[in-house]
């Protein structure tokens, strides 16, 4: 359970989705970010350097940086829009590059800068794309079915819901290049669409750009067999891709969710403190310092389980040591001396007031006899991380 998800390149570059990003970093075992010069440069900002570079070599985060992308190249010829399949790289935004240049910046000091990207670097992989790579997405966005198909799931996904009876989106080639004949009205859809974001415009080439990267970028996450935290349109796309990796990854948010709405109800949540700045990376980072045992026996239950009802049965089990002979035990370890002592000193009275003086400490001997259980950290450390107590 909670074993590893990637985050795509299209959700790291969402701001909202950090919350969310902090979350699973708590909860699962491995958690893969995929960047590229843009989402690499929000995160580092945010974490800033040492942290960032903590995550990954405490094992908490392992990344990706993406030194291109496909996209779509859109040109008007003839006063039709063409359009072509492309690789673009911005210049000096190779990872050995922008890492040294941008912790130096974020450190004021060019030699720690330079050291800080160094231990990245070390631990950061990188992805190439090549033109065979991308054949899979073209020839998926050639089949009409297809698109027909995913388009308006993609746009309800984005939140235009006004769609004629029976569109169409489709894509052909001609002479080397490619169009698009669809039957959408892209002035009415943008108008809609930018009802919920103003600072972009919906038209014919973004949505083709959308199913180009979305394809690839879904099939690069697959790749890592992993669970995968999708940007709206990539979930349609996944959904037709790795139906099996998504439905293990709702499984998990809605065991998450009940598990936090039990156990977390009145104190917030990790995505809060982070969303909200009460909460630094820095903090989580300690935090996770804490979590080994806790998240051990996250992954310890069964992929089908029941997270609460695990969580209630631990914390609620009686252990076999408490049972009668390690009462007995626990008499003589440690009330021994002091029976002893209060004996010699005062007789069977001074024996029992020697009892007595250790009763403050039953909670504390039954921590250490009956062993650790999940509460310990979710009332302890995550209860101070959330409260802000430490």
């Amino acid at each position: 359970m909670f074993e590893s998800v990637t985050f795509s390149r299209a959700s790291m570059s969402d701001l909202t989705s950090l919350g969310d990003f902090a979350e699973c970093l708590l909860y699962y075992r491995r958690v893969h970010a995929v960047v590229d010069h843009g989402s690499f440069t929000r995160l580092a900002r945010i974490c800033g350097p040492e942290t960032l570079i903590g995550l990954i070599e405490d094992g908490h985060l392992s990344m990706t940086y993406l030194e291109n992308r496909p996209a779509v190249a859109s040109q008007v010829v003839g006063g039709r829009n063409q359009h072509g399949f492309v690789l673009v790289q911005g210049q000096g935004k190779e990872s050995q590059n922008l890492v040294p240049q941008l912790f130096q910046d974020l450190t004021g000091k060019q030699g720690r800068g330079r050291r800080l990207a160094r231990r990245l670097l070390n631990r950061l992989s990188s992805k190439t794309y090549v033109p065979d790579d991308l054949a899979p997405s073209l020839g998926m966005v050639e089949d009409t079915g297809y698109t027909d198909r995913l388009v308006p799931q993609i746009l309800v996904a984005l939140g235009v819901v006004r769609l004629p009876d029976a569109p169409q989106f489709r894509i052909y080639r001609e002479n080397g290049a490619f169009f698009i004949d669809t039957n959408l009205d892209f002035a009415a859809l943008n108008a809609e669409y930018r009802c919920n974001h103003a600072d972009h415009n919906l038209d014919p080439a973004f949505l083709l750009d959308l199913l180009y990267e979305g394809h690839a970028e879904v099939d690069f996450a697959a790749s890592r067999s992993t669970e995968m935290v999708p940007a709206p349109a990539e979930s349609v796309i996944a959904k037709e891709r790795v139906l099996s990796l998504l439905e293990a990854s709702s499984r998990s948010l809605d065991r998450l969710t009940a598990f936090k709405s039990l156990v977390l109800s009145h104190n917030g949540s990790v995505a809060d403190a982070i969303n909200s700045g009460i909460r630094t990376f820095e903090d989580l980072r300690k935090l996770l310092g804490a979590a080994d045992r806790f998240k051990q026996w996250i992954h310890g239950q069964p992929p089908e389980g029941d997270l609460v009802k695990s969580y209630l049965e631990d914390v609620t089990s009686v252990s076999w040591r408490t049972g009668s002979a390690t009462k007995n035990l626990r008499f003589i370890l440690f009330n021994g001396a002091q029976v002893a002592a209060g004996a010699a000193i005062a007789g069977p009275v001074g024996a029992l007031a020697g009892v007595g003086l250790a009763a403050a400490d039953t909670y504390l001997l039954d921590r250490l006899l009956t062993g650790w259980k999940p509460h310990q950290f979710v009332r302890g450390p995550l209860q101070q991380f959330l409260d802000g107590s430490n």
